[in-house]
């Protein structure tokens, strides 16, 4: 982050979608772009058979406010490991 000064980076975090739905509470109402990307395929594996159902699988947040409030959230929040 510090090498892009801001600029392209991409910070994968691990959270829940109670999360999610927060920080994107939180980004909706600003000039900001974000959105829930949701697999309508996704892979589900029950012994011999896949199943394929719908999930959210992560979310976006694209801010040029790095003094927004939904920072507060995301800062927080634990890298992906």
């Amino acid at each position: 982050m510090k090498q892009a000064d801001g600029f392209g980076t991409v910070i994968t975090l691990s959270v829940s979608e109670a999360i999610i739905n927060a920080v994107l509470k939180e980004y909706k109402h600003k000039d900001d772009i974000c959105g829930r990307i949701v697999d309508p395929t996704y892979p589900v594996r029950d012994g011999e058979i896949t199943h394929k159902v719908e999930c959210l699988t992560c979310a976006y947040v694209l801010s040029y406010d790095s003094e927004h409030p939904g920072l507060r959230i995301i800062n927080n929040l634990e890298l992906h490991k």
